[in-house]
């Protein structure tokens, strides 16, 4: 007994010098149904989805353990649901009991089904009988895992599905005390039931404290982004390249700036109300300008041009074969819908317009492809390129990012971020102005140009919203010039300057 209490008593020491401590879960806290516990399980649509479910999330569905119940003389937990933010309006959502490691689930007509054994060993596994198809979760591993300073147990299962000589694989994993990685309620149900609807677990807390968060998502709850958003919503931002198509196919290696667009106040002009939109070209969209004026009606999003005129910019109820017509004094243009198809896009379903765009000149003719997404915009960014072929300049642009109350919801795969200052074009820096000041904005007649560095052989040009140009000028060796603009109509202008170093486009408003 001395030599017992001793051994004990080393022991202890020998942990205590080592500055180390063990924390193990004891079986009330690997317990599943504690009512401690709360999941929180995002659903998504696998008819959409891509191999990993990120993009498609649907919605976020909160489960916690309520009060007994007796079906039948045996004892059940209320499983409740809720699906706001805070968790504060529950319903039940089934019933499910917990037997020495065991988990069942009540499916009705006094039957339950076996949702998890966690005394199974490597090749144990689990049957479950349908109608329809026979599917089989079988144990292919088994690991201790720390987390939070407590070792759980989990499973790496792979579930079978045969129907006739079919069979489709799945790959889970449980995690003792927690449950399945597709969700407490696990897949198997979706399987039985021929669904499409998919859930992955998100976050697990016990008490209040989380233990758990998959490494694929940055939060717990994800709100359903619905599919009648407008497109002018007050939350959007958009992130937008700018690029000169000059230097390069790829425009990727020829970025010029990056543009920040929102949609700011409401403004009437002629009894029709419209959305003044604004730009910001810093890194954190600190500085905004008005960039122009757009409205919104049942789908259709028109651009305010001048003269009390405006252009149809977007049509989003159009279908296959349906086209719009731009006229202009130089060329002609139209934007055609080649084809639509639904696809699930930053937690919801979208339609996505394939388009071609036509631009005739004379007996020539050039076709580029676009693609829209509904409430979202072009993938050319949010004001399209249309405008850049009207105008006849060489920028044109690019959706880069799409936020969403702060939430990145769209980025390009081509760009490993929303923002982009200046880029080095094989041994050439292609560089660009951001400190171009442009004053007063809006002007009355007389706008003055100034600039960080001094331009050297530098061409001014002003243009309209019809690409007419109505200024051109050329700047020796001066950071300051100023254009006189007396006698144009009021409206919003284009400011170009460029060399062969420099580059930049600004937009102003002429005002009455």
């Amino acid at each position: 007994m001395h030599k017992s209490v001793l051994l004990i008593a080393f022991f202890c020491f020998h942990l205590l010098s080592n500055g180390q401590s063990v924390k193990t879960t004891s079986s009330n806290d690997n317990s599943l149904l504690d009512a401690r516990n709360i999941w929180s399980v995002l659903e998504y649509d696998e008819s959409f989805s891509p191999p990993d479910h990120l993009d498609p999330t649907l919605k976020t569905t909160w489960i916690k353990v309520g009060n007994d119940t007796t079906i039948n003389s045996v004892t059940y937990k209320k499983m409740l649901f809720a699906s706001n933010e805070h968790h504060d309006n529950w319903t039940l959502g089934n019933f499910l009991r917990e037997d020495n490691g065991k988990v069942y689930r009540y499916e009705g007509d006094e039957e339950e089904r076996l949702l998890y054994d966690f005394n199974m060993e490597v090749g144990d596994s689990i049957y479950y009988p349908s109608g329809s198809s026979n599917i089989i979760t079988k144990v292919d591993s088994i690991k201790d895992t720390l987390m939070y300073d407590a070792t759980y147990k989990q499973y790496y299962l792979s579930t079978y599905q045969y129907s006739g000589s079919t069979r489709m694989t799945s790959h889970e994993r449980w995690i003792e005390g927690i449950g399945s990685k597709w969700g407490l309620n696990r897949k198997f149900h979706q399987f039985t039931t021929g669904c499409y609807t998919e859930y992955a677990l998100t976050c697990f807390h016990k008490d209040g404290v989380q233990l758990y968060q998959s490494p694929e998502y940055s939060r717990c709850y994800y709100d359903q982004i619905l599919c009648d958003d407008p497109l002018l919503d007050s939350r959007n931002i958009w992130s937008t390249l700018e690029y000169d198509e000059r230097y390069s196919a790829d425009h990727q290696d020829a970025t010029l700036e990056t543009k920040w667009i929102k949609v700011g106040n409401d403004t009437t002009i002629n009894s029709k109300k419209y959305r003044k939109m604004l730009c910001s070209f810093d890194e954190n969209h600190e500085n905004w300008e008005l960039e122009n004026l757009l409205r919104e009606v049942d789908g259709r999003i028109y651009r305010y041009e001048e003269n009390e005129d405006e252009r149809l910019l977007y049509d989003f109820n159009m279908e296959v074969g349906d086209s719009i017509y731009y006229p202009s004094a130089y060329t002609d243009i139209i934007t055609k819908v080649d084809s639509i198809k639904d696809t699930l896009l930053f937690k919801t379903t979208h339609k996505l317009f394939y388009l071609s765009t036509y631009q005739y000149s004379g007996s020539s003719r050039m076709v580029i492809p676009e693609k829209w997404i509904g409430n979202v915009g072009s993938t050319w960014g949010l004001n399209r390129k249309w405008f850049e072929f009207r105008m006849g300049t060489q920028p044109v642009y690019s959706l880069n990012c799409f936020h969403k109350n702060d939430d990145l919801l769209y980025q390009d795969s081509g760009y490993s971020k929303c923002f982009y200052h200046e880029i080095t074009l094989g041994n050439k820096e292609i560089k660009c102005i951001i400190d171009v000041k442009i004053s007063p904005n809006p002007t009355r007649g007389k706008l003055t140009i100034s600039t960080t560095e001094s331009l050297n052989d530098c061409r001014l040009e002003v243009f309209d919203l019809t690409g007419r140009l109505i200024r051109s000028q050329l700047i020796h060796q001066s950071t300051y010039t100023v254009v006189n603009l007396a006698g144009e109509k009021p409206g919003i202008y284009i400011l170009k300057l460029e060399n062969n170093d420099y580059y930049s486009v600004k937009k102003f408003v002429l005002a009455n």
